[in-house]
């Protein structure tokens, strides 16, 4: 599930820093532009960090989304490699899924969304996540990138969407 409702307020403290971080880097509204972009900086610790890219087809449409980046907390306990992979080779995270249908809203619209999704991974203790999607343009202004953080979430814990 995803909304395009992200402000400030929306937001968990934890992700708070990423949107206006990545706000800082808009000109006169438009979206940041990869060369713009320094991961690196944009990590924190208390939220994870994802820069996925999409892949067009001839037609222009959305074919797969590659993971480019993954922080250190979304890598340690995974036993397979994720950067360099496709999404649509994620069991259940192909064409038709929630994560999907996020990131291809955040490219072809080209703004900022809320999302949540049921949390995979090896910690009982999560059950779902709250994400914030960020579209990143490429050097000719289309949007191509996105620039997720996200942060688990106990089961306990209220809805965010």
């Amino acid at each position: 599930m995803h909304t395009p409702d992200v402000r400030p307020s929306t937001l968990p403290m934890a992700l708070r820093n990423l949107y206006f971080q990545w706000r800082e880097l808009q000109i006169d509204g438009r979206s940041p532009r990869m060369t713009e972009l320094q991961v690196h900086h944009l990590v924190g610790s208390e939220h994870s960090t994802i820069l996925t890219e999409a892949i067009f087809d001839a037609d222009g449409a959305i074919s797969d989304f590659i993971f480019l980046f993954l922080d250190t907390h979304l890598r340690n306990g995974r036993t397979q490699q994720i950067p360099g992979k496709g999404l649509a080779q994620l069991p259940g995270k192909g064409p038709g899924s929630r994560i999907w249908g996020a990131l291809a809203a955040c490219i072809t619209d080209g703004v900022p969304l809320r999302a949540s999704f049921p949390y995979v991974g090896p910690d009982p203790a999560y059950d779902k996540t709250c994400d914030v999607l960020l579209p990143v343009a490429d050097d000719t202004g289309r949007h191509r990138y996105v620039l997720t953080g996200v942060i688990f979430l106990p089961s306990s814990a209220p809805s965010i969407i």
